[in-house]
């Protein structure tokens, strides 16, 4: 179960989304990062180059949402794991549920996995910081959530959305985070 605090700041993620603010909402868990874990571990965060993750993120995008419009599927999931190097696929899924609709089930029946590209300096730093143990940990986890649902985020072409939503989320997360609902 998700710390109160990482709920929390989740759940401001979506107005982020929403008006494509990316540079905001790095800039948000930025500086929280640096009150929560210290300034010298935030700017370790930060200073990890994301360019060649967002080129690879790119790719398996465009892929997963060809294979969406082939099948004819609902929604595109990316899903990284943070217990395992912040290793990422994409999830090509019929089916599709908003959030107002409260069940996240439908991310179980896929109907393609693309593998997706991971940030194996972040799971080294959740593999000695952890996830939510301490404020420290929290801030540090934050932190490369935003920078992960930005690199997604700016990867989207909101001049040429796809049929089928595209979300994201790490391993277990409930809700999951809309990049856009689909058409």
């Amino acid at each position: 179960m998700l710390g109160s605090a990482i709920a929390e700041s989740l759940s401001r993620f979506p107005k982020f989304v929403a008006k494509r603010n990316f540079d905001g909402l790095e800039s948000i868990y930025s500086n929280q990062a640096r009150e929560w874990s210290g300034r010298s571990l935030a700017r370790k965060i930060g200073e990890v180059d994301l360019e060649t993750y967002q080129a690879r993120l790119a790719l398996g995008l465009a892929k997963a949402e060809k294979s969406a419009e082939e099948h004819r599927a609902q929604a595109v999931y990316f899903e990284y794991d943070v217990n395992n190097g912040w290793d990422g696929r994409f999830f090509v899924c019929g089916a599709y549920a908003p959030p107002s609709a409260g069940d996240e089930s439908w991310v179980e029946e896929w109907i393609e996995e693309i593998e997706g590209p991971g940030i194996p300096e972040f799971g080294s730093f959740l593999q000695e910081f952890g996830f939510e143990r301490t404020d420290q940990a929290k801030g540090c986890t934050l932190y490369m959530i935003a920078r992960t649902v930005a690199a997604l985020g700016r990867c989207a072409d909101p001049g040429s959305p796809g049929r089928a939503a595209l979300c994201i989320g790490y391993r277990g997360q409930t809700p999951i985070l809309r990049i856009r609902e689909g058409r």
